[in-house]
């Protein structure tokens, strides 16, 4: 087919449009006062022409725009440029492709644009524009296509531009003000396509018109996916502009589908769906659901049109994990993981801090997908659509969250990466056991536990470590599987997990320490261990973390059986005669070891539940000594508790020429371990948690003095034995 550029006598039957001043870019042969003596212009590949308020037409070979007048307030330089048309999206192409440059941001009429042929226009004759813009589902720069509403007679089709609506969003600093902005796009004709506008008035989706019986299906899961979106609390009421276009095209085998926004406005927003998927009707609703909603969430996005069309949304990578977490909604499978989220699993656990970058956003946000999914199961559906009333404000991404929650991300971070990592809320064969070797730091457990691994943590992190467990030490040993964690600060805490083929268990967190009973047997029952170092923190500077380090060893399990107990306490000693004549006060340390054993006396010995109680009295040759004691502790079902929740000792002395009594009171004791004789205890513990100590002392020897203690700090540590 040949194009020609119009005759004079074709410019009669049309509206005609005066012109402020021309320069064209290309050769006349003359000029004339009459139109119809005006001589056919020579072609060119390229013309600009200067247009004012009173607007203007210009042509280049087969393509025309017109600018009516008002449409511009003040005079623009426009350019036309003709190229053969590249377009591999579509079979039938037009030869030539034709690319407007220069029209102002702020146009304020419609702009026509046509194409005139010298014959007839073969049927399913359409206009597609393209523009080049920000794609979120691509997360880069792409071209963007829309067929627009063509009006088409023999040989010439038109359409309309509308003037582009921002609503009253907010101007953005990272791009052009509407006013300074000029628009660049491209058009050219395509044959063969049909447009289907659904029963419901929402979606005119242009297609090749042999797939009609494919075009339904499309359009109902559309239809359904508005409804669902709707339903789930996001509104599209600040769109006024239905139905809204989708384009079917040949686009790259790897992407399903994806929206656009517009350098047009929030009503001009598309979507483009890949033809060589069109029979893949499940995977098609997913990815309608998923580009819908990025349609919905523009709307509440607050920077002007120009630049949501042509830049990445600040928080990009909360429309990301909103997205696909409804993928799973409209999918009806509450079993369903998006493709999307195996693939960039990983990189929810690397930190916020990432959230933003131009490398990670759209992988952490699909990642961060089960987040989502878990505020859902914790707080409500209904909230995950408050995220964008806050978004509206000017909130960042963070901040919506947080401000829609009654909790912060904080507060419930630990909590959210247990259901996580045990695949308690996803769970696929991309992301299961398997994944947490695949994505952890690898290691034989060491058979020193003087070995020490260590980091930073960022905020919202985890970091992975798998002890493999293949060397003789830890094979050999039973028992108990400890992890002594150092951190610096109360938002890091260290989560043990143990997993096998079939799934994994949570068995543990603790900002200190952690146990794990029965461990030759878990290794015996095919299960592995997996650390993870987590960060709750938010509020960290940029390119700050907090530091962590921790010991994993192997204990042999005990039996509970006698216990030893060193007290030692510092305080003031006072020395008073009865008739108070005389007083003296001395800073001492009083130091006391019990030591229960088989061969020390007969013990009465009695465990209920993390409570141990004894009473233990003998008589030798001047005197008795009695000892009561109760210890009550956070957890004694491993063997090894891990702190002391109270604890009371009495002791009572008695030969004939002295009395004795002492009486130690303490609570919340935390116990570290000790590498040998499996020692546990704190010292000199600077919060004075050992209280209530008394020793009072009455000696015929010394006169009658009374002796008594008052305890400023102590500690007490704990020797089990078998």
């Amino acid at each position: 087919m040949q194009y020609l550029y119009r005759k004079a006598k074709i410019m009669k039957t049309l509206r005609i449009i005066p012109l402020i001043s021309v320069l064209v870019i290309s050769l006349f042969v003359g000029c004339s006062s009459d139109e119809d003596d005006m001589p056919d212009p020579i072609p060119s590949e390229k013309t600009t022409l200067i247009i004012g308020s009173s607007g203007g037409e210009m042509t280049l070979n087969a393509f025309t725009l017109r600018v009516p007048a008002g449409a511009f307030q003040e005079s623009h330089s426009l350019t036309i440029t003709e190229t053969n048309s590249v377009e591999t999206g579509f079979e039938h192409v037009f030869p030539k492709t034709y690319r407007v440059e220069g029209v102002p941001g702020d146009y304020a009429l419609p702009i026509e644009i046509g194409l005139i042929s010298d014959t007839d226009l073969p049927e399913g004759s359409q206009l597609a524009l393209q523009e080049e813009g920000f794609v979120s589902s691509l997360d880069t720069v792409a071209t963007k296509t829309r067929i627009l509403e063509t009006e088409t007679e023999s040989f010439e089709m038109w359409a309309v531009l509308d003037a582009p609506d921002d609503g009253f969003h907010s101007e953005s600093s990272e791009a052009e003000t509407r006013e300074e902005a000029k628009l660049e796009f491209s058009v050219f004709g395509i044959s063969s396509y049909a447009t289907y506008t659904t029963s419901d008035g929402k979606f005119a989706i242009s297609f090749p018109a042999e797939h009609l019986d494919k075009i339904y299906t499309l359009g109902a899961q559309l239809s359904e996916a508005y409804t669902t979106i709707e339903n789930t609390g996001f509104s599209f009421d600040d769109r006024t502009n239905w139905p809204m276009k989708v384009t079917v095209e040949n686009l790259k085998p790897s992407v399903y589908g994806y929206a656009g926004a517009s350098i047009w406005g929030e009503n001009y927003g598309f979507i483009e769906i890949n033809l060589l998927h069109i029979d893949k009707t499940a995977e098609l609703k997913t990815t309608v659901g998923h580009e819908l909603l990025h349609i919905a969430q523009s709307l509440y996005d607050p920077r002007n049109a120009f630049s949501k069309a042509k830049f990445a949304a600040p928080h990009l990578w909360l429309d990301e994990a909103v997205s696909v977490w409804f993928e799973r909604i409209i999918s009806g499978n509450p079993n369903y993981v998006s493709p999307v989220f195996e693939t960039a699993a990983k990189t929810a656990l690397i930190g916020a801090q990432v959230a933003g970058s131009p490398n990670y956003r759209a992988d952490y946000g699909y990642a961060q997908a089960p987040l989502i999914q878990f505020i859902e199961n914790e707080f409500g559906r209904d909230k995950i659509a408050k995220f964008y009333d806050e978004i509206a404000k000017g909130k960042s991404a963070f901040e919506a969250i947080n401000n829609s929650l009654p909790q912060n991300i904080s507060s419930f971070w630990h909590d959210y990466l247990d259901e996580l990592l045990t695949f308690s809320i996803y769970a696929s064969d991309g992301f299961g056991p398997s994944w947490l070797i695949g994505n952890s730091f690898r290691t034989d457990l060491p058979s020193s536990p003087t070995s020490t691994f260590g980091g930073g943590s960022g905020p919202l992190s985890a970091r992975l470590f798998y002890f493999k467990d293949d060397n003789a030490y830890t094979r050999a040993a039973h028992g108990i599987f400890e992890l002594q964690e150092s951190v610096s600060s109360d938002e890091q805490q260290v989560h043990v997990y143990k997993f096998n083929s079939s799934g994994a268990e949570h068995l543990g967190t603790a900002s200190d320490s952690v146990f794990v009973k029965d461990y030759d047997q878990l290794l015996s029952d095919g299960y592995r261990i997996v650390v993870a170092v987590a960060g709750s923190a938010m509020d960290l500077e940029p390119g700050t973390f907090q530091d962590y380090k921790f010991n994993p060893f192997v204990l042999e399990e005990i039996n509970l059986g006698f216990l030893k107990f060193d007290l030692r306490v510092k305080g003031t000693e006072r020395v008073t005669k009865p008739d108070s004549s005389y007083t003296n006060e001395t800073t001492v340390v009083l130091t006391n070891s019990f030591y229960y054993a088989n061969n020390s006396g007969p013990i009465s010995f009695n465990k209920s539940g993390n409570t141990v109680s004894y009473a233990y009295s003998y008589t030798y040759v001047n005197g008795t000594f009695t000892t009561r004691a109760t210890f009550t502790f956070d957890d004694l079902s491993l063997g090894v508790p891990r702190a002391i929740e109270y604890f009371s000792i009495e002791q009572e002395a008695t030969d004939g020429n002295f009395e004795s009594r002492t009486t130690m009171q303490g609570q919340n004791l935390s116990l570290r371990t000790e590498y040998s004789f499996h020692h546990f205890g704190v010292f000199d513990n600077p919060s004075g948690l050992i209280s209530d100590v008394s020793d009072t002392y009455t000696s015929q020897s010394r006169m009658d003095e009374l002796i008594s203690f008052d305890a400023s700090e102590g500690s007490i540590s704990i020797r089990f034995l078998e």
